[in-house]
């Protein structure tokens, strides 16, 4: 490893040697939310009240597993708290513990492995602060998430719960419906799977119509369906079929007709398309393209970007980190997730002027990963701040200084070529 002093020698020439500070980088998991939440407003039949449903979806690997004789065990516990708005009474609480289970180690890492919690409510239509808090049991680790949710009444005629983005199902099994917390849904999928309730104070017939609107307002699907209604609690559970748009943010509105076509009711939902196996935080293929300059040559930058149609250059991407999947068998390609989940890293973590991972400390991160150890050293006597990577296997010591006094670290070490290769 190259010697402290060495480095303090690069850094400055003064003879005073102040203390140093050491932090250990933990390997930082992506920076997709913490865990995923969604409310549901629906009628209670034996109140005034609404009922509320909080839910929470929690990926695996924000679970701290341990293991046990006969696989791996996590705990967790979910706090929902419902505030007024200005977040000074608290009105209600919920505390519940949960226990997963796991048989293999790799399921305890997955993104993909989830557990969903959930805690009700009846409370008075109006509006309220909703605190959400994740805590991991054995590592002590908490995650919180806020929202102001709006609680509905059901007081008209016809009403409509709220609607939830639901895991495919198959036809005539709505006891099997399980809500898509995360609201995510990938072009693998050919429909949109949604489940809602109706409200009915008689018999009657509904028109009900689907439309699905892109994050610029523009209607990208429409479908039309005859809903015959019960008095009291009617269940909907449709597959929005034939969906074919691109990856992006939506909005799915649904709103009832009568016979005279004259509106009844109506709700809606936010939810995101992303092409299958790419990371939920690629949000734009231009960008992605441009983002591959740390591991793609000359001529292959020139290829993709010379792609004229959004189709093309999608293909032409899903190509490139084919080639480079370390495990084909596998429907993840683990190379290009962590490419991507290193460029997110270093988006959120050393932006300055430009985005992070334009930066030099964002370029190291990409090419090298996460070093072993980081010594910072904000305030210095007589030296500009500076923060010195280590990389143990490579037995190397990165080091960047913060020549303006602003965040703006830059690489003052000359790396070996063998450092300029993604591992």
């Amino acid at each position: 490893m190259i010697k402290k002093a060495f480095i303090i020698a690069i850094i400055f020439s003064a003879l005073i040697f102040p203390q140093k500070s050491k932090l250990k980088l933990i390997n930082p998991m992506s920076s997709l939310p913490a865990f995923y939440f969604d409310f549901f407003n629906h009628k209670n039949p034996d109140t005034s009240l609404t009922a509320l449903d909080v839910y929470a979806q929690i990926p695996f690997n924000k679970i701290h597993f341990y293991k046990e004789t006969d696989g791996f065990r996590g705990e967790y516990t979910i706090t929902v708290s419902v505030y007024d708005t200005g977040k000074t009474t608290l009105l209600q609480e919920r505390i519940k513990n949960e226990t997963v289970r796991v048989a293999q180690f790799e399921g305890t890492q997955s993104t993909r492995n989830f557990n969903i919690s959930f805690v009700s409510f009846n409370l008075t239509p109006r509006t309220y602060t909703i605190v959400t808090v994740l805590e991991d049991k054995d590592s002590k680790q908490t995650y919180t998430v806020e929202h102001l949710v709006k609680v509905a009444d059901f007081l008209q005629k016809v009403a409509m719960s709220d609607v939830f983005i639901i895991s495919p199902y198959k036809s005539g099994t709505p006891n099997k419906i399980i809500p898509n917390i995360s609201r995510v849904i990938t072009t693998k999928q050919s429909s949109l799977p949604v489940y809602f309730e109706i409200y009915s104070d008689s018999v009657r017939k509904a028109l009900m119509t689907f439309k699905v609107f892109s994050d610029e307002d523009t209607l990208k699907y429409r479908t039309v369906t005859l809903q015959n209604l019960l008095p009291g609690k009617n269940t909907v559970a449709y597959n929005l079929d034939s969906l074919v748009i691109p990856y992006g943010e939506y909005t799915i509105s649904i709103t009832l007709f009568d016979t005279n076509s004259s509106p009844l009711a109506s709700v809606k939902k936010g939810f995101s398309m992303w092409a299958a196996n790419l990371p939920y935080y690629v949000r734009d293929i231009d960008k992605a393209i441009e983002q591959m300059r740390y591991i793609a040559t000359v001529s292959e930058m020139d290829t993709l970007q010379s792609k004229r149609s959004y189709d093309d250059k999608v293909h032409a991407f899903y190509d490139y980190w084919k080639k480079k999947d370390p495990n084909p068998a596998t429907e993840e390609n683990e190379f290009l997730l962590e490419y991507y989940r290193r460029v997110e890293y270093a988006n959120r973590n050393f932006s300055h002027y430009v985005d992070g991972w334009k930066t030099d400390m964002g370029m190291v991160y990409i090419y090298m990963g996460t070093p072993n150890n980081i010594e910072r050293h904000p305030f210095e006597i007589d030296s500009k701040p500076y923060e010195v990577w280590e990389y143990y296997e490579l037995n190397l010591d990165v080091v960047f200084m913060d020549n303006t006094g602003f965040g703006d670290y830059r690489l003052i070490t000359q790396l070996p070529a063998e450092a300029y290769r993604f591992r």
